[in-house]
Parts: structure tokens; C-alpha cells; sequence
């Protein structure tokens, strides 16, 4: 038989993974408590039943930027933008159903036009745009996210409490 001598940190390394191995034939695993286990930097946390239970985000705070008013849309975000490859070709112009030109003032649409009424920065990358749409004899506000990705060469909208996002590819100069 072959004894080896372990330091103290040795043991102690060895006790942690015991003590869970015992705690958990107890019975007193916390993923038995509800809603399962958070596992992170060596021990079990419970996990709330509803995370929405923390309405002051005591466990985790959370801060959002708040919106900063612009005048109009930055030059990031200005230009032509296709859905399609095709929608950038400047042979079909306003016609393709896919293209969106935004100015400084405005987004511009095959069959419709939505001016700006409002905008706010939320980060560097995205926008909250209260839009006025008109066009097929049809006029209505909307509130519009917009957001830069993938460093600029795409642009994705969203409405406003709609489940459904428009991408679109910077179009080539």
C-alpha cells in the first residue's frame, strides 16, 4: 500500500466536492427547492421560481441608458438599404419592394414614406423613432426601433410591440 501526504489546500480542495456529494444525499439539493439550480464558481444558488418576483432588482440591478433626443437621423444610418441583393440595383431606383433610403428626416419606401417626429439614441447603435407613415391613402404614426449590425452593414427595424423585425443590407455606393 502507497501513502501519499497531501497539504492542507490539498484537503481542502478534496473536502468542497465531499461536502456537496452530502448535502445533496440529504436531500438538500437546491434544484429540489424549485425552478432548479444555478451552478457558478463552485456552489449551487436556487433559482427564483419567477424572475420577474424582484420588481426593485435587488438581486440584480439593471441599468438601461436613457433615450437622448436628436434632431435627425446620423449619417451612420443614412442611405440606401435592400432587403435583397437586388434591391440595391440602381437600375430598378425607387421600384424594388425591398429598398429603404434613409435621409436625415425621413425613411422612404417603395409605396410609402414615413417622416421623422421624433428620435432618441438608446446606445450608440440604435434608435427610437416616433414615425409618420403615409402612402397608399393610408396615414399613421409608429414608433420604430432601429438598430445597426454587424458593423454597420446591416440595419434592422422593428415596430413597436411587433413581433416581426425588416433587415436590410447597406447598398453599395
Amino acid at each position: 500500500m502507497r501513502l501519499t501526504m497531501i497539504g492542507l489546500s490539498g484537503a481542502l480542495a478534496l473536502a468542497a466536492p465531499l461536502a456537496a456529494c452530502s448535502s445533496q444525499e440529504n436531500g438538500s439539493n437546491a434544484s429540489d427547492k424549485g425552478g432548479g439550480a444555478i451552478t457558478g464558481g463552485g456552489q449551487d444558488q436556487p433559482t427564483p421560481d419567477n424572475l420577474n418576483d424582484d420588481p426593485q432588482n435587488s438581486v440584480v440591478p439593471v441599468t438601461l441608458p436613457s433615450p437622448k433626443p436628436m434632431a435627425g437621423f446620423p449619417p451612420a444610418f443614412r442611405g440606401r438599404w435592400g432587403m435583397v441583393v437586388t434591391d440595391c440595383d440602381p437600375a430598378k431606383g425607387a421600384g424594388s419592394n425591398g429598398l429603404m433610403v434613409v435621409s436625415a428626416s425621413s425613411l422612404q419606401f417603395r409605396d410609402a414614406r414615413a417622416t421623422l417626429g421624433s428620435l432618441a439614441a438608446i446606445g450608440s447603435d440604435t434608435l427610437t423613432a416616433q414615425l409618420n407613415y403615409s402612402g397608399g391613402g393610408k396615414a399613421s404614426q409608429r414608433v420604430d426601433r432601429l438598430t445597426l449590425v454587424e458593423d454597420g452593414k446591416t440595419l434592422v427595424r422593428q415596430e413597436q410591440n411587433a413581433p416581426t423585425s425588416f433587415r436590410y443590407s447597406r447598398c453599395p455606393a
